[in-house]
């Protein structure tokens, strides 16, 4: 009987201290992430600072859109992160856990990021192919652009090495494939702008609506080299459907060298046709009076060449042009 009392006060007794103890832990609040939670938002939070860390200074705009990026994966607000953050950094033990596991899925998540961009290129712009048609693109081959902000557009930068050459053709290609369950109209534009060696800047830009493959050529008319290739797509939030989204793949840019001996139909710069009107319109009387026909039967191409002065013929003096060449030529006959 006396063993049976004190086993039901040792029972108890011990049930009691369990109470005690449990009531004595913190109890997390209801407003506060779980550990794996918590856990999983740390991780995106510091590679996205890391990301916007990295930004050009163009871009130092998207600083806060990596971070909103995060929030809105988790379906969470700035506030409800740092409020989490301030209860776990009170209870120290709980946090030392919680990074000691996200720093090491950030040092796996470095390792396999570093072999990616190692295996792609992406690390420096390697040295481009030589020859007349060679497409430089090195970057990354599919982009999917979405309806938020931080992922609704791609930007490149190309630096040309030696191998790009006075009046160069590039031409830009991609392939758009528009993402809706419900056909929602959707619309994204591309743009390709090119600086030269003079500071001079050519830009062309074209509207995408509907799936399939676009292209913008751009050819400067003037011989000087390239100096910067930039371009981006964005894509425009008309449906403001979450699941709507735009797929950017056969990216292509293609450089051609035009060849010396080829004609190429080029447009006036703006700079030369200023200089030409005002040319034509103080020469304007001189050429009308001094213009007549003149019918040439048979032309030695020898005699009319592009470079070296030129001098008036003694037969004609105000109609013969002709080179001024050490050996003698034939003159053409005039009727």
């Amino acid at each position: 009987m006396m063993n049976h009392k004190l086993n039901n006060f040792f029972v108890g007794f011990v049930l009691l201290s369990c109470i005690g103890l449990s009531s004595c832990k913190k109890k997390m609040p209801a407003d506060v992430l779980s550990k794996g939670e918590m856990e999983d938002v740390l991780v995106d939070y510091h590679l996205a600072k890391s990301m916007a860390a990295n930004l050009p200074p163009e871009e130092h705009y998207k600083q806060a859109l990596y971070m909103n990026y995060v929030f809105e994966k988790y379906g969470i607000t700035e506030e409800a992160f740092d409020h989490s953050l301030e209860w776990y950094s009170r209870n120290t033990e709980d946090f030392v856990k919680i990074y000691d596991e996200v720093t090491k899925r950030l040092t796996s998540q470095k390792e396999d990021i570093t072999n990616l961009i190692a295996s792609s290129g992406e690390s420096e712009q390697q040295q481009s192919q030589t020859g007349d048609t060679v497409n430089v693109w090195r970057k990354q081959k599919l982009y999917k652009l979405t309806q938020s902000k931080a992922t609704n557009k791609f930007f490149f930068t190309i630096y040309p090495d030696s191998n790009y050459k006075e009046k160069d053709i590039i031409l830009w290609s991609i392939r758009c494939s528009f993402v809706s369950a419900k056909q929602h109209p959707q619309d994204a534009v591309m743009s390709l702008n090119i600086k030269y060696s003079t500071d001079s800047i050519i830009s062309e830009t074209r509207n995408i609506r509907y799936s399939g493959m676009y292209d913008i050529r751009i050819q400067n008319d003037s011989a000087c080299k390239i100096k910067e290739i930039k371009g981006f797509v964005y894509y425009d939030q008309l449906s403001h459907f979450s699941k709507d989204a735009l797929i950017v793949d056969k990216i292509a840019l293609t450089r051609y060298h035009v060849k010396k001996d080829t004609k190429q139909m080029t447009k006036m710069s703006p700079v030369n046709k200023v200089d030409s009107l005002k040319k034509d319109t103080a020469n304007k009387h001189e050429v009308i009076q001094n213009t007549q026909p003149v019918v040439i039967d048979t032309v030695n191409k020898t005699d009319f060449r592009t470079s070296g002065p030129r001098r008036k013929s003694k037969k004609n003096a105000s109609n013969d042009m002709r080179n001024i060449n050490n050996q003698p030529t034939q003159q053409p006959r005039i009727r």
